[in-house]
């Protein structure tokens, strides 16, 4: 479809998609404002098209080409999910919590093109770097202290015996990603790490997904999604 022909659905509550409106607006992006949709489920108010289980549904009936995420409002498991479901050729878009930056691509398996240059990433901040070392060492003391347990239900109990030192001597550190020199948006440097991200999800899940999701994971980082997503690595 013509790049400048763009049919547009935001998910995500009404105040962010309506900022998400006016960043495109401003950047003078050629489009139709097709509606919002309600990133969760059975959501009846007039100020949305729909909610998010009818996404799929909806794309075919507006001719949605493309869908711009806010991850303020939707978790990347979901955008995730979402992007490896849907089977129509569409853009996407994920917008971040702060600052007027919109990442996307032309499709699952490109990288895509940009919006807005104004890239700042929360774990590179001082105090995101602070947070993730303490919780590296918070992880290290659970698992020291629950090891008998990872030795003998775990999958994963060589990683987790064997990345306790190196992260306790800050060699490692717990959950990181990987570095694509290709990509077209570099992610701050972390330190090696014993799980990627792409441990946490399906194997499945295709190169230019798992981009995104560590795109968002980086811009908007936080002590309990890292929680969560160690969490599912390790019970893996």
């Amino acid at each position: 479809f013509n790049q400048d022909d763009r049919n547009i659905v935001v998910v995500g509550k009404k105040d962010e998609a309506e900022r998400v409106h006016q960043i495109i607006t401003k950047l003078g992006v050629h489009h139709h404002w097709v509606g919002i949709i309600h990133p969760t489920t059975n959501n009846s108010s007039a100020d949305y098209l729909s909610s998010i289980e009818n996404l799929d549904e909806l794309i075919y009936l507006f001719k949605v080409n493309e869908i711009i995420f806010c991850a303020r409002d939707i978790s990347a498991q979901q955008i995730m999910y979402w992007m490896t479901k849907i089977q129509a050729q569409v853009n996407y878009k994920i917008v971040g919590e702060d600052g007027l930056s919109i990442v996307g691509s032309n499709s699952r398996d490109t990288s895509g093109d940009l919006y807005a240059m104004d890239f700042s990433f929360s774990i590179s901040s001082q105090f995101g770097k602070r947070n993730k070392i303490l919780l590296d060492y918070l992880v290290c003391i659970t698992v020291m202290v629950t090891l008998p347990i990872w030795m003998i239900l775990s999958s994963q109990k060589n990683k987790i015996f064997n990345g306790l030192l190196l992260v306790l001597i800050r060699n490692k550190t717990w959950l990181g990603y990987h570095q694509n020199e290709k990509a077209e948006i570099k992610l701050p440097v972390l330190l090696p790490s014993v799980f990627v991200l792409s441990d946490a999800v399906s194997t499945s899940i295709d190169t230019a997904t798992i981009e995104h999701f560590q795109f968002i994971y980086a811009k908007n980082y936080s002590v309990l999604e890292d929680v969560r997503l160690i969490w599912q690595c390790i019970t893996k």
